[in-house]
């Protein structure tokens, strides 16, 4: 996800990858504390829970700036093991990412929340070697290309399972870094 400090770093080619699913947050939560998760129907009532998230990801500045308590965290299997441990109470994953996180983590006892997702508006980018801006300028003609015919939407509908966001609930977020 870009950020004003990796903008910085590297050219953006501002095309938006995942077309803002990056921004549709499911909860990842043990199954024993779905009851309580099952119920929020506003951000008021998420704020008594704890997320865990990687201690330097934009999303953890996110969360926090939403009045959402996060735990920071430098170890990615570390965030499963502590929703497991019962030590956070869930780890918010984007739609493209949560099912196959799942999946690889093969464990029954983890799951995604699907009565409501978080919401908050995120741009994904290709980041290029500042050195080569031929290079970013090729990737953003291609992109728009592909999203111009349909193909790009083609492509994520084939591999990520956006239909929840359908027939679930949205808890909007503000991004201060959009």
């Amino acid at each position: 996800m870009t950020s004003p400090a990796r903008e910085k770093l590297a050219i953006a080619v501002k095309f938006p990858l995942f077309d803002g699913l990056i921004g549709k947050r499911v909860l990842i939560v043990h199954k024993a504390h779905y009851e309580r998760f099952k119920s929020v129907t506003e951000l008021e009532q998420l704020r008594r829970f704890t997320a865990v998230q990687g201690h330097d990801w934009p999303d953890t500045k996110i969360l926090a700036s939403n009045g959402l308590d996060v735990k920071p965290i430098a170890n990615y299997q570390a965030m499963f093991d502590m929703i497991l441990a019962k030590k956070a109470d869930y780890f918010p994953r984007s739609i493209v990412e949560a099912q196959s996180e799942l999946s690889s983590q093969n464990n029954p006892n983890l799951m995604i929340v699907p009565d409501y997702y978080l919401s908050y508006p995120a741009r994904f980018y290709f980041f290029v070697n500042r050195d080569n801006p031929e290079l970013a300028n090729k990737l953003a003609h291609g992109l728009k290309k592909m999203k111009d015919s349909g193909a790009y939407h083609t492509l994520l509908v084939r591999y990520f399972d956006i239909d929840m966001l359908t027939s679930s609930h949205m808890l909007p977020l503000n991004n201060p870094f959009y």
